[in-house]
Formats: C-alpha cells, sequence, structure tokens
C-alpha cells in the first residue's frame, strides 16, 4: 500500500514540475489498478470546459509499471487520451492517444480526423468512463 502510495505522490509530483504550472493545478489521481503478477497502471485527469456548451474535455494519463507493447512491436509506458464527455448525453469520445516510452518520446499516436466526434454512450460495463461521468458530471 505504502509503495503505490508513494508511486501515486511521486507521478502527482513529476506533473507539478512540468513547466507548464496549469497541470499542477488541475490534475487528479484517480486511482490505479493491476493484477498480481502483471502491469499496475495509475491513472490521472485533467478536465477543462470544451468549445462546445455542456463538454467537457477530459484528459487522461495512464502510467505503466511495466512497459506495455504495441501490435507493432514497439513498447511505451505511458498514454496521454484526450477525450470529450457530454455530460446531458451520458456520452464520450476519443479524440487523441499519445503512446509514449520510458523518456516521453512519443512511439505511437491514434488520432480522429473525422470532421466529426466518434461519441460512444457510458454504460455500466465502462468502469473508467463511467468514473469519468460521475466525477465530472456531477449536476446531471
Amino acid at each position: 500500500m505504502y509503495k503505490s502510495l508513494s508511486l501515486a505522490l511521486l507521478f502527482y509530483l513529476s506533473f507539478c514540475l512540468y513547466p507548464v504550472s496549469s497541470y499542477c493545478e488541475d490534475w487528479a489521481f484517480i486511482g490505479h489498478s493491476g493484477k498480481p503478477g502483471e502491469s499496475n497502471f495509475y491513472i490521472f485527469t485533467l478536465s477543462k470546459d470544451g468549445s462546445v456548451p455542456g463538454e467537457l474535455l477530459i484528459t487522461q494519463k495512464h502510467v505503466f509499471s511495466i512497459p506495455q507493447k504495441l501490435s507493432s512491436g514497439k513498447s511505451y509506458n505511458s498514454v496521454l487520451i484526450t477525450r470529450s464527455l457530454k455530460c446531458s448525453e451520458r456520452v464520450i469520445s476519443t479524440d487523441k492517444a499519445i503512446f509514449s516510452n520510458s523518456i516521453g518520446s512519443s512511439v505511437a499516436k491514434y488520432e480522429n480526423k473525422n470532421s466529426t466526434k466518434l461519441f460512444e454512450k457510458i454504460d455500466d460495463g465502462e468502469e473508467i468512463d463511467l468514473f469519468l461521468l460521475n466525477k465530472y458530471c456531477t449536476n446531471n
């Protein structure tokens, strides 16, 4: 337990030391997950209002304790995911994902380049999405 809390504190402080001070103000540690013998991952989020009324832009950072592999064979240690959340409609999209290695270099990217965002309904089976809905959509 102390190891998990220490790692969470370390990751939080690493965001605070990042040159852009706004990251330090709003990042929230929302938890960690993992199974014995497998990689643990730690989840942080940052939110701000979107350009459309009722839309929130959510940034998630997943940091893995053991390097992960992409289908291309490249290793990554973290993924930064930007998403759009519409509280009143209970939908979320994945707009962009950047996979980075242990020194912070990008190894792969996914970006939704469609002219319209691809939103998906949030249901009880989507644990992280449901958590984000409950955390950021308290008035709905």
